[in-house]
């Protein structure tokens, strides 16, 4: 045995998946002896986060066409359910051959792709794949693209996802408000991270008016989006409701479809659960969203908040600032008691004056089990 030397480089090779190759290929049963299988038909040397090389390996040219039929001994085959790319460029080929593993083996079921160097065609390309595989966890971080607006295509029919980090990709209010459309024809997708991006108030407004019509979010991280009191007051709607809305207003609209929705969810997955015959997680049921109440002898209603959303995080929005905090508490102390679904309201570091804001914090977390976090915990004492 001797010493392996990574020789790896981005390919610009065009992989064309629907030749007859990969077509015809059959599985092996693991994620990663096909990944290496299909580099050796493509003629791609896999990609070192991929498909880690050995410390030690047999002799030979990495790059020769002979060791691309790779005895697996070269590299760490064992299999997990997570795949991560991190601080490596993923190049088209590398991105194609992964994802049609990927498409194979349903064990896999997290995908991590931290500063990959992607650009939109590549988000375009994962989201288009998406409904072929077992991904229930999806991130792409730190990857800034042209168009913020692709990220959405994450989040179409088809797709088994739970899980969106989107960490740190430069996302604005046009990338933020093609979400919140996105969200709210979504009926699968609980925990979305939009932390350290530019997402701003018109996003945080969108996301905000998604939230009245969808019952499947329960964690909305929006931590350092440059948000001011505006934004906040926009979440606090979502929250809190919509006092008055007239007959006919696109708002009655949009909830008739979001219950249409939920009940063909519903009825797909007590279908799902009548079929199995064990083993899994047990299909999830959406709640219904509540009722609107006549308010008005026009006939208005009263449309309620949200009820399903357990998390929000608003640390490091600096602009809230008082104003904005205490919309947002005075919003949720007004909810019907029992009725608020919050668990977790993060506001640390949001510029607001903390005795300001303590009785409205105070009146919010009573008869709850509400966490209000508004200042981070002091710091330990060295032992």
């Amino acid at each position: 045995m001797s010493a392996h030397r990574q020789l790896w480089t981005a390919s610009d090779k065009d992989v064309n998946l629907t030749s007859k190759e990969f077509v015809n290929y059959k599985a092996c049963g693991s994620f990663k002896g096909d990944y290496l299988q299909l580099c050796s038909l493509a003629g791609v040397i896999p990609h070192p986060c991929i498909l880690p090389a050995l410390r030690t390996a047999p002799s030979g040219d990495v790059n020769s066409s002979a060791t691309l039929s790779h005895n697996a001994s070269r590299y760490d085959m064992k299999d997990g359910d997570r795949v991560n790319v991190s601080n490596h460029v993923l190049d088209p080929a590398s991105l194609a051959l992964l994802l049609k593993a990927l498409s194979l083996n349903p064990a896999v079921t997290a995908l991590d792709l931290h500063n990959a160097g992607l650009a939109t065609s590549a988000v375009a390309a994962i989201a288009a794949a998406l409904p072929t595989t077992a991904l229930s966890a999806l991130s792409i971080s730190f990857n800034p693209v042209d168009d913020d607006t692709v990220f959405a295509k994450l989040l179409a029919d088809g797709t088994a996802l739970r899980a969106l980090t989107l960490r740190g990709d430069a996302v604005a209010s046009a990338g933020a408000a093609a979400l919140a459309a996105a969200l709210e024809a979504n009926t699968r997708l609980a925990a979305l991270n939009l932390f350290a991006n530019a997402v701003g108030d018109a996003g945080a407004a969108a996301l905000a008016d998604a939230l009245l019509v969808n019952t499947a979010l329960a964690g909305l991280s929006l931590a350092r989006n440059a948000l001011t009191a505006a934004g906040a007051d926009a979440l606090a709607r979502a929250l809190r409701g919509v006092a008055a809305v007239a007959p006919g207003a696109p708002l009655l609209a949009r909830r008739a479809a979001a219950e249409l929705r939920v009940v063909v969810h519903n009825k797909a997955a007590a279908e799902a659960a009548r079929k199995k015959k064990g083993g899994g997680a047990e299909p999830q049921l959406l709640p219904a969203l509540p009722p609107a109440a006549p308010c008005e002898a026009d006939g208005s209603v009263r449309v309620a908040g949200n009820r399903t959303l357990a998390v929000l995080n608003l640390d490091d929005n600096g602009a809230v600032g008082t104003e904005g905090a205490l919309l947002l508490l005075e919003a949720v102390a007004g909810v019907e008691r029992g009725a608020l679904g919050l668990k977790l309201l993060r506001l640390q570091r949001c510029g607001a004056d903390a005795a300001a804001i303590a009785d409205a914090a105070a009146r919010a977390a009573a008869d709850s089990d509400l966490q209000i976090v508004t200042s981070p915990p002091p710091p330990r004492a060295e032992q």
